[in-house]
């Protein structure tokens, strides 16, 4: 059992105690506290996440839509990328850039481009180019600048190789500005608003939970309940079990978000540690 492990359990039995002993109505509060909180986290964070992007997020997005896209010829990335698989013959990069802006798709423009040429191969084309696209040549510096893990952006790209095709296509074309508008409204705009949905029902989450602790003390509303001293203590000690394993999931929550958006997290914070775990492992399983 590994030491996360071990704190996991020591959450969910201080948690546990410390309820027993402030007894149940006191508990009781604190729950529908957290709850209460939650949701309405959950609803500004849906409701607002867009407005927050746009305002402050987008610009930056937008830049390294460009960046990216200044690096690109698409002709050449593909003609290098065939002769890395083995297909050699008459290709030019020109000829290929005219090729993929046709209508249609990418991959088929390149293979059709590929038998007009005469080259021969068994290869696959539209698989490469499918390949291709899920993992594009982007210089490490680049990412660096925008603080993004390779790893982390070669996992968007696989799940956002149709839309980079339409984004390469146009860059084929010579139209920069249509493939940056369109890497930043359908690649990245979408990563980035779920990591601000996120954010901010953390962030919303954790404002909201102090102020209704201090709003229920300054008020003085726990004294208006009375209960027999031992229910209150075992009612108190269920909802203390029930609000540490809560919190638990709150936590193994925030872990997943830096793990997936990471790139894989980082020690001690990452999905080593996570495999190594019994307990951390189970919690971490609802958030795959």
């Amino acid at each position: 059992m590994s030491i996360f492990d071990i704190v996991i359990i020591l959450i969910i039995l201080i948690s546990t105690l410390a309820c027993a002993l402030k007894g149940f109505v006191r508990t009781i509060f604190g729950v529908v506290g957290t709850i209460v909180a939650f949701v309405i986290a959950v609803v500004v964070g849906i409701a607002a996440h867009g407005a927050v992007y746009e305002a402050y997020f987008q610009e930056g997005t937008a830049e390294f839509s460009k960046s990216f896209v200044e690096q690109i010829d698409t002709g050449a990335m593909v003609e290098e990328m065939l002769k890395e698989n083995g297909v050699e013959g008459d290709l030019d990069s020109e000829e290929l850039n005219e090729a993929i802006a046709r209508d249609g798709d990418m991959g088929e423009n390149v293979e059709k481009y590929v038998k007009k040429k005469g080259v021969d191969t068994d290869k696959d084309i539209n698989k490469l180019v499918d390949d291709f696209v899920k993992s594009p040549n982007v210089s490490d510096e680049t990412l660096d600048k925008f603080h993004i893990d390779r790893a982390q952006f070669n996992e968007i790209m696989k799940e956002s190789g149709e839309h980079l095709k339409e984004a390469l296509k146009a860059a084929a074309d010579k139209d920069k500005n249509k493939a940056a508008n369109y890497i930043e409204k359908h690649i990245l705009a979408p990563i980035v608003k779920r990591l601000v949905r996120d954010g901010l029902i953390i962030v919303v989450f954790v404002v909201l939970k102090i102020i209704i602790s201090i709003v229920v003390m300054a008020t003085g509303v726990m004294k208006r309940f009375e209960l027999v001293k031992k229910t209150d203590t075992l009612l108190g000690a269920a909802l203390g079990f029930f609000s540490g394993v809560v919190t638990v999931v709150l936590y193994v929550y925030v872990l997943s978000l830096v793990v997936k958006f990471t790139g894989g997290g980082f020690p001690p914070f990452d999905m080593d540690t996570v495999n190594d775990t019994v307990i951390l492992k189970f919690f971490y399983g609802f958030f795959k």
